[in-house]
């Protein structure tokens, strides 16, 4: 019988390094033969080389997969990777922490980030910023327009407005709305730049009474 095989599973780390999978408090086994040998390892040794008899040594955390609902619940912990995200608006800094994961709309939707991202550089739309804490904490922002740059393990956004949704005024937010509608709908010739600029008002008033509609 061949031996079995392991999986790794990715982002997550055995607590006991170099332990049997099979007998947690047992050293793990070197089943490795010379070459030419026929000695076969028993099942759920875990090795991770086809050729077994004059392959490489086994790796110290491989484990045989699926573990028993025992093993998996004492041998293996969540590893759980922070990134630094630091937040400005031409006026202040907001924020500048460490955090587990970040979302954000950029002008043709959502990306989430998470640690080890590719660098990049993008422009923000409008809609909701979500960050995640490494103990499930969240911070939730309405966020409207900006710059977000990726960089050395290091999320930096740049947003012209930018504000913690339990602290959007819907009646701001809904006069604001109600204004740039009546605008744009008024008779005669906007500039591009006009249109464009109520379109963007529009826009942001809406996701305003969006966002504290859902937070309510």
């Amino acid at each position: 019988m061949p031996p079995s095989r392991s999986v790794s599973r990715p982002g997550w780390r055995p607590a006991s390094i170099g332990r049997s999978p099979t007998t947690p408090n047992s050293p793990m086994p070197n089943w490795r033969s010379g070459r030419g040998e026929s000695a076969v390892p028993p099942v759920g040794t875990g090795l991770i080389s086809d050729d077994w008899d004059h392959g490489p040594d086994p790796l110290p955390c491989s484990v045989a997969w699926p573990p028993s609902e025992e093993e998996a619940s004492d041998r293996w912990r969540p590893c759980v990777a922070n990134f630094n995200c630091a937040i400005v608006t031409p006026s202040e800094q907001i924020m500048d922490d460490e955090v587990v994961e970040v979302e954000f709309p950029q002008w043709d939707g959502q990306r989430g980030i998470l640690t080890g991202a590719a660098p990049f550089v993008g422009r923000l739309g409008t809609g909701r910023l979500r960050i995640r804490y490494e103990q499930g904490a969240e911070k939730n922002f309405l966020l409207a327009g900006g710059f977000a740059e990726m960089h050395d393990n290091k999320l930096v956004l740049v947003a012209d407005e930018i504000v913690p949704i339990a602290e959007i005024d819907t009646a701001a937010a809904k006069s604001r709305f109600d204004a740039a509608v009546a605008a744009i709908a008024e008779p005669g010739t906007h500039s591009p730049e006009a249109r464009e600029r109520l379109e963007h008002e529009r826009q942001v008033a809406a996701a305003a009474l969006s966002l504290a509609g859902s937070a309510g």
